[in-house]
């Protein structure tokens, strides 16, 4: 996996990262976009160096990938039930909302939404990422039955679940995009992910209900508007892994939806097992 740094039209440079595939049928290798990263200016904001730091997140991911590939585990088949154990099981969707999410540039549209406000309202930017996945999987039940897959690096098992604060951040987050819906619109309506230019207009009763319809429009472009959104949620809803011992994880589900993301988003969605690492990795 590597960094591209590629001119538009307009001569914007957006980043891009890339992996080498060997087609064995025409004999020679081929470069397949696995991610959109956004525009070099945007990612300014939010990143010091963002160059730098993208080309440091494409070797840990080709390590991973590596280490991954090579690595096996010994099972002891006279190994008995834990009656007391009770699976957990996570879901892991964010492997493809995330690239939804960077192809729509939206940190950065958080960003300049709270550029004026203190720095603990900016902060707040992976709590709005989460309020909307949880609208796009759950659009009409209670968001917190979802239990997301791990996301601390010190922990794998710490999957940001809900705390004493948790409420008044998410409330606080309401409270900013309460009246940003048009901003949300002219913003989504700038990106240059859109066939011909043209972005769809949903309709939403609340600003993260509209962040949602955007995502969900956008996954759907991506798949070639081949299935419909509650096909696509359902899919979403059941990529679920179980932490089968300690270090390590294993998948659930696969079905056609996950088949057409892997291929639009390079993202290898049909491996069993993870480990930690891995997971961690593939989430990020």
């Amino acid at each position: 996996m590597f960094l591209k740094c590629l001119k538009n039209k307009k001569g914007r440079v957006h980043l891009y990262l890339y992996r080498t595939i060997y087609d064995r049928d025409k004999h020679k290798s081929t470069q397949r976009l696995v991610e959109s990263l956004g525009a070099l200016d945007d990612l300014k904001k939010i990143y010091d160096d963002p160059v730098a730091h993208f080309k440091q997140v494409a070797k840990e991911r080709t390590e991973a990938e590596k280490k991954q590939k090579t690595q096996s585990r010994v099972i002891d088949l006279r190994s008995t039930i834990d009656c007391d154990y009770v699976p957990e099981y996570k879901n892991c969707s964010a492997a493809i909302l995330n690239r939804v999410w960077q192809a729509l540039e939206l940190d950065a549209f958080w960003q300049k939404l709270t550029e004026a406000s203190d720095e603990d309202a900016r902060s707040l930017g992976p709590l709005f990422r989460r309020m909307v996945f949880e609208k796009i999987l759950c659009p009409d039940t209670p968001q917190d039955e979802i239990s997301w897959g791990p996301e601390d690096p010190e922990d794998p098992r710490d999957v940001c679940s809900d705390d004493k604060d948790d409420a008044m951040e998410r409330s606080q987050v309401a409270a900013i995009l309460s009246t940003r819906g048009g901003d949300l619109k002219k913003w989504i309506s700038g990106r240059s992910v859109w066939t011909a230019g043209k972005a769809p207009h949903p309709k939403g009763r609340d600003t993260l209900t509209l962040a949602a319809s955007f995502c969900m429009a956008f996954l759907r472009l991506k798949l070639e508007n081949r299935f419909s959104a509650a096909e696509i949620e359902r899919a979403l809803r059941n990529y679920n892994c179980v932490n089968i011992e300690e270090g390590f994880w294993q998948f659930l589900y696969f079905d056609r939806v996950l088949g057409a993301c892997e291929t639009a988003f390079g993202l290898d969605l049909n491996r069993k097992y993870r480990t930690d690492e891995n997971l961690r990795l593939f989430l990020s």
